[in-house]
């Protein structure tokens, strides 16, 4: 660690009162020194330091062929082949010091865990199907550079296994920040920076529901001025503290994808229920009203989807918008949200299928909560789960276990504060 700190000062990084120590459970981590005051700027690290910094730094070993080729795969297979190509350098590399910190291999990310995905997506489909997705980018991505003219030198010999790992790196490691000037959004690697651990949103554990976040354990920022990588504190920091800051406020599925843990008690996270109208249309009339098929009954599927259009029309207008905007109503899915939060279009298409009665349309949602929770429980109890499928099939659970009508409705201070995280 002493060698890399030594490399990055050398080369214009700057920063007092961090230092890289043990963090527990989170692994290594940046602690602090000494008392840190909010707005100190902790670390400093210039852009032109930052590892693989997509498209501005193309390999000088690379024709403008090659080039070309490796524009047509996504940014973190671009990302990717970079950190295969140093890697293939050892210690000739420039970012030796760097890589030698930076993981070879990634057990927890189910990128790298076939079997966790197969069983992801028999348990509960929506996470196993955007693993797969992800899964199945990756190899597309893959493939492409195998069959291109300039196959070796964008691989730099790596395997299948090998590639893969370095796209689950890139995507733990990465920060994006948007060059107004050029007009895109510039995604890099940072030494020092990138050992910073996550610390974000914080519910009330069970039983209590989490409603509204009763912590952020973030109590650094980052920003990127004028050249430089920026990390600064927001409050203070006192010696043996760890400096925290949140990898975004997103869902236990983004987590699972990009980083491989989930946060404790994220009151961010969401339960599919339905994929989207028509699939909650369908289970409707398989638990409801099997075998049947009349003007009534195609009158009431009708409404459902008109009740969903609707609510979708209302929040893109800004009505409710406060609120509706976290219940996912920008996707297809319907989602149960963490702390009691619903997603309007499912109430009201709901009530549409039951010709307006919203009592038995909060009865069928908490039986589809229940179908689901018994699903997840029984997967629970299955031998030899990772401990971060674990968890991520315990947040969902925990979920599917609350009731779904809202006992006390959000106050204007809830909605402001919602309002104001975004």
């Amino acid at each position: 660690m002493t060698g890399l700190v030594t490399w990055c000062v050398e080369r214009g990084a700057q920063g007092s009162g961090l230092a890289v120590r043990d963090a527990g459970p989170r692994g290594r981590g940046l602690v602090a020194t000494r008392p840190v005051a909010p707005g100190e700027v902790v670390l400093s690290v210039p852009l032109d330091l930052c590892a693989f910094a997509d498209d501005d730094a193309p390999r000088p070993d690379l024709l403008p062929d090659a080039l070309k080729e490796l524009a047509q795969v996504p940014w973190w297979a671009r990302l990717a082949c970079r950190l295969l190509y140093e890697r293939a350098l050892g210690s000739a590399s420039e970012y030796a010091p760097y890589l030698a910190l930076v993981p070879t291999e990634l057990t927890t990310t189910p990128l790298v865990d076939d079997e966790a995905i197969q069983f992801l997506t028999a348990c509960y489909p929506p996470g196993g199907q955007k693993c797969e997705a992800l899964r199945n980018a990756v190899a597309a991505a893959f493939a492409f550079l195998c069959t291109s003219t300039h196959s070796a030198a964008l691989l730099s010999g790596a395997s299948y296994e090998q590639f893969r790992t370095a796209v689950a790196v890139v995507h733990s490691r990465c920060y994006g920040y948007p060059d107004y000037e050029r007009r895109r959004w510039v995604r890099i690697m940072v030494p020092l920076a990138d050992i910073a651990n996550h610390g974000g949103d914080r519910g009330l554990p069970p039983p209590n529901v989490m409603w509204r976040p009763i912590a952020d354990d973030g109590n650094l920022r980052w920003d990127v001025h004028e050249g430089c990588l920026l990390l600064s504190a927001t409050r203070n920091l006192q010696p043996g503290e760890e400096a925290l800051f949140s990898y975004r406020e997103q869902s236990n599925d983004h987590f699972l994808l990009y980083y491989g843990f989930i946060p404790g008690d994220n009151p961010h996270d969401d339960l599919v229920l339905f994929d989207d109208v028509d699939d909650m249309i369908a289970w409707w009339r398989e638990a409801y009203q099997p075998g049947q098929s009349d003007a009534s009954l195609e009158a009431r599927m009708r409404a459902a989807r008109a009740a969903a259009a609707t609510v979708e029309t209302d929040v893109r207008a800004g009505d409710g918008a406060d609120m509706l905007d976290d219940a996912g109503v920008n996707t297809r899915q319907f989602k149960a949200l963490a702390g009691l939060r619903e997603d309007l279009r499912l109430t009201a298409s709901m009530a549409a299928c039951f010709g307006g009665n919203e009592r038995a349309a909060q009865e069928a949602v908490a039986r589809r909560r229940a179908e689901i929770r018994d699903a997840l429980h029984a997967a629970l109890e299955s031998p030899g789960l990772s401990s971060v499928v674990r968890d991520y099939l315990l947040h969902k659970s925990r979920i599917a276990n609350e009731p779904f009508a809202m006992p006390n409705p959000p106050t204007e201070e809830d909605a402001a504060w919602w309002r104001d995280r975004r």
